[in-house]
């Protein structure tokens, strides 16, 4: 959706995760959920992607203590697609993006 990118800084990386969980908790529970064909939720539309996997499991820690549905998933790294590098004039920390 037509939303605006947010730039937020963090005291630690704990706060940051625990943001991270609290914005994807927020979002699942707003009529701006994504939702399938059929009007249900549909979470695999929410992807939270980050630089390493080491921050990818402390999202999931928090995830996981918020009672929200998660799969992890390891893939190619996005700084290495070079359609997606060229496009980054520096390496942004994170993405949460309902629609990847």
């Amino acid at each position: 959706r037509d939303q605006k990118v947010r730039l937020n800084a963090y005291g630690s990386f704990d706060l940051q995760y625990s943001d991270i969980a609290k914005e994807i908790d927020n979002l699942i529970n707003s009529d701006d959920c994504p939702v399938d064909s059929e009007g249900n939720k549909d979470l695999s539309q929410i992807a939270v992607i980050m630089t390493n996997y080491d921050e990818l499991d402390n999202v999931a820690k928090e995830l996981y203590a918020r009672n929200i549905p998660y799969e992890q998933k390891e893939g190619q790294n996005i700084f290495e697609i070079k359609s997606l590098a060229s496009g980054f004039i520096s390496f942004p920390n994170i993405f949460i993006s309902p629609s990847l």
